[in-house]
Parts: structure tokens; C-alpha cells; sequence
């Protein structure tokens, strides 16, 4: 199992690799472009298009509905337990997330943080039968990656060739300008075809992964 998301998801649309979201919150707290900043109008456009992209690329998700910016107020093992049930009823093989102790500029945000700490008991626990026996165990425990700003930790990385960024980022000026505006194109597959694995290149623009398990 490759250790990439993100902006890459493509790859695994390419590979035709199954893919579960599980998404914590709707980010209703951001406000984007919008000139309506309230937090159920963005919670709904942001829940409109989310869903869009995960038909058109062929993911499952599942929502867990917490508020934005407040899973650092959340019991851990509430949240965990979400994510506990999500991986074994998928059987998830892989679980990427962020890693809890990232503070970067640009990076850093508390949702992120508690995602990665809640994660790492979820997975460690999804094949420990007495760990809430009420949810059938996984028959393997999956493999734990965290997303990393500093490339001296990753044992992975991903990244898009120099033209491939270009070409993704001439797509959604012209048809997907912003996240917030009302006459946003709805058609997400044609950035998909603009994405090129990147195997044989080398790129300066890369996701790196820390293998914990």
C-alpha cells in the first residue's frame, strides 16, 4: 500500500485502489471567499462539493460530524472510538492521517493534531478483540501512516512533476475558481486527467509520510 493522499488522491483513482474518507468535521468555521461567512452556509456548500468529489472519484466517506475547531475539546477515546468503528467495518488495510505533533507554519491546526493522536489508537486497536468487542475485529492490524512537513522524517513521499501542477492549476482557475463561488463547475474528473504519476520524474513539490506500523 502506497502512502499517498491529498492532493494526490488521483493516484488512487489511476490504481483503482478503494478509498474510505472519514471526515471529521465540515470545516463550517472557514470562511473562503464567501461573502455569507455563517457557519451552516459554509457547512453546506462545503458538504455539497465534498460529496461531489467523492462521486466522481469513486470514494466511500463518512462523515463523524464534529464541530470545527473543537475536537480538542472531545474525550479521545470518543473520537477514536469513530474512527475504531469506520476501520473495521471497511477493514481499511492502510489509515493515513496527521502526525500530532506538527506545528508548521501554514500546517498547523488543533483538528489536525487530535485527528493524528485518535488515529493512532484506532488502527493500533482495530484487530484487539476485548477493545469494544461489540464491532467485529479486522483480521490484520492496518498500516499507520502520518502525514510530515519535514522530509528528514518521512519514509514516503509523493509529489507532482513542475507541467503536472500547472496543468492541475490552469484547470481549476478555469473551471473550479473557488471553493465558495455559486457557479462553480461541478464536473471534478476532468482534473483527474490532468494529474501524472510521477515515477520517473523528479518533482520539487512533494507529500512526505512517516510509516509508523
Amino acid at each position: 500500500m502506497k502512502a499517498y493522499f491529498g492532493h494526490w488522491w488521483s493516484i488512487f483513482v489511476e490504481a483503482k485502489v478503494p478509498v474510505t474518507v472519514i471526515l471529521m468535521t465540515w470545516g463550517e468555521l472557514g470562511t473562503g471567499n464567501l461573502t455569507n461567512s455563517q457557519p451552516e452556509f459554509v457547512k453546506s456548500v462545503r458538504k455539497q462539493e465534498f460529496e461531489q468529489a467523492m462521486l466522481k472519484l469513486g470514494f466511500f466517506y463518512h462523515s463523524l460530524g464534529f464541530a470545527d475547531l473543537g475536537l480538542s475539546f472531545v474525550n479521545l477515546e470518543v473520537i477514536s472510538t469513530n474512527i475504531l468503528e469506520v476501520i473495521r467495518l471497511q477493514n481499511l488495510a492502510a489509515v493515513f492521517s496527521f502526525a500530532p505533533d506538527e506545528y508548521s507554519w501554514g500546517f498547523d491546526h488543533p483538528d489536525h493534531t487530535v485527528s493524528g493522536q485518535a488515529t493512532r489508537v484506532a488502527a493500533a486497536s482495530a484487530d484487539v478483540a476485548n477493545f469494544h468487542p461489540e464491532i467485529e475485529v479486522v483480521s490484520e492490524r492496518p498500516e499507520l501512516y502520518w502525514r510530515v512537513t519535514d522530509k528528514k522524517r518521512a519514509t514516503h513521499a509523493l509529489g507532482l512533476s513542475k507541467k503536472s501542477r500547472q496543468r492541475r492549476d490552469r484547470y481549476l482557475e478555469a473551471n473550479y475558481p473557488s471553493q465558495f463561488t455559486k457557479d462553480s463547475q461541478q464536473n471534478w474528473s476532468g482534473i483527474f486527467d490532468r494529474i501524472n504519476q510521477t515515477k520517473k520524474r523528479k518533482s520539487k513539490q512533494k507529500e512526505y509520510y512517516l510509516r509508523i506500523r
